[in-house]
């Protein structure tokens, strides 16, 4: 298993869910 490219996958994925929820609570507002 190749732990740092997983951990690079979790990460990319987190930063996205980031973005596109303070996009919704942007726009909720």
């Amino acid at each position: 298993m190749d732990y740092d490219h997983l951990r690079n996958e979790l990460v990319g994925n987190y930063s996205n869910l980031s973005r596109r929820l303070q996009q919704i609570t942007r726009y909720a507002m």
